[in-house]
């Protein structure tokens, strides 16, 4: 993999919120096995990650808010429940990092 690539994931809202999930949880990938940093560096390169509904969120839905710094530019997105399938991988990866830190 040639360039790190660095997510940031927020987790706010939903039925049973808990404060201290929304703090924004930051994984890099010089900081991951290889096989992991290939995943997430796959996952940002999918053509379809950014793209989610447009649709007003439900009520009381918990939003995910991510961030994907890699080559000098940042994207975010705020995604609600359910999360498209390659966003959703994202954001499992940096959960794992997380529980595992």
């Amino acid at each position: 993999m040639s360039d790190e690539v660095t997510v940031s994931v927020a987790i706010d809202g939903g039925l049973a919120a808990f404060p201290g999930l929304s703090r924004p949880v930051t994984v890099s990938t010089a900081d991951l096995p290889p096989e992991e940093a290939d995943r997430v560096a796959k996952l940002v390169a999918d053509e379809r990650l950014f793209d989610v509904p447009g649709n007003p969120p439900p009520p009381d839905a918990r939003s995910y808010t991510v961030t994907v710094a890699s080559g000098g530019t940042d994207r975010t997105v705020t995604a609600f429940d359910p999360v498209p399938a390659p966003l959703r991988d994202l954001i499992d990866v940096v959960q794992r990092h997380r529980r595992s830190a």
